[in-house]
Parts: structure tokens; sequence; C-alpha cells
């Protein structure tokens, strides 16, 4: 009887381990296919705030990935434009009449989960593109560039072009998955402190 229990015992451990691995397998596709935007306001003040705002409708009027078609296209469309972002950035900056440096980068960054009108993106990295102003001190904003969730925004990209019908369910119903989207972050914040 104690053997049957203790293989029924592994034989759960070891199909929740099989059933996270294919949902990290899904959140890491799901991350790979998503391109984020954050803007870095230069500090807390009011104006920095405000001009922060500004920085992201006037990047977001530029329309780079309006032409985007994946994940890869998205990415040379942002490093082709980088300093079409970056000045963009430093024109609104000088019209409002401050005076802070500009600093446009793309880079695997960490974003906590967040939801987005009928979506939830599960917390880990995901390529960005960063628009740091002055110090970069202030609070943050960001958004999905790719496919496209942005505020003034538009892409004939949805979701549902670049993941699969599992991955879009996660997104859009996160509540069935919270007890995996849990767990997985767990490990994966057990495995970000074991690295350090």
């Amino acid at each position: 009887m104690k053997a049957i229990n203790f293989a029924a015992c592994i034989g759960l451990i070891f199909a929740i381990i099989t059933d996270l691995v294919g949902f990290n397998n899904d959140i890491n596709e799901i991350q790979s296919n998503v391109l984020r935007l954050h803007v870095k306001a230069n500090s807390n003040d009011e104006n920095c705030q405000q001009l922060k705002l500004l920085v992201r409708d006037e990047v977001l009027k530029i329309g780079i990935f309006e032409t985007a078609l994946n994940m890869q296209n998205a990415q040379d469309l942002a490093y082709a434009h980088k300093n079409s972002i970056k000045n963009a950035a430093a024109n609104i900056i000088a019209h409002n009449g401050e005076e802070h440096a500009v600093y446009v980068t793309i880079a695997p960054t960490y974003f906590p989960a967040v939801e987005y009108e009928n979506i939830t993106l599960p917390g880990g990295n995901y390529t960005a593109v960063i628009i740091t102003i002055g110090e970069g001190a202030g609070d943050n904003w960001w958004c999905v560039m790719f496919p496209s969730k942005c505020v003034g925004s538009a892409t004939e990209v949805g979701f549902e072009d670049v993941l699969t019908d599992r991955q879009v369910d996660i997104i859009e119903n996160p509540n069935r998955y919270e007890f995996r989207l849990r767990s997985l972050d767990a490990l994966r914040g057990i495995r970000r402190r074991l690295s350090r």
C-alpha cells in the first residue's frame, strides 16, 4: 500500500513538472514574440512626467511598427529607426523648452505581469525599445509595440497572428492559468536569486 502511495505521489509530481515545463515553453514563446516600449522619465517632477507622455505620443506618431509582420521584422524596424525614435523624443523635449539627453536602447528587459484592456502579459523578460529621458529616475511608462497594444498605434497584426491558440488563451484568460503562472513566477524568482 505504501509503495502504491509513493508511486502515485511520484507520478503526480512528474505530471506537475511536465505540465510546468510545457507551460514555461508557452510563456517563453509569448515573451519572444512581443516587443515592448519603455519610456523612463527624468524624474517624478510633474513636468518630467508630462514630458514622458509627450515623448510616448511623438514616438507612436512615427508609426514605425505598423508594417511589422512578425517579431523579427519588428526588431529589425526598431534597430533601423533607432535614430528616428531618438530624434522624435529629443525634438519634443526641446519643443517643450526642456534640456534632457535622450538615450534609446533595444534590449531584453524584465517587466512585471501587466493587464492591457482584454489581455494580461505574464511577467518576465521581453525585448524592449527603451527611451530614457535624462537620468531616467522617474516613474516609467510601457506598452506593447508589437503586436500593437499601445495607445495611438495601429497595425493589422494581432496576437492571434503570432501566438498559438493556447498562448492567446493564456494572455486573454490568465485566471485559468493562475496556479501555473504563480508557480512559474516563483520558480523563475528562485532561479534569478540563485544566478546572482
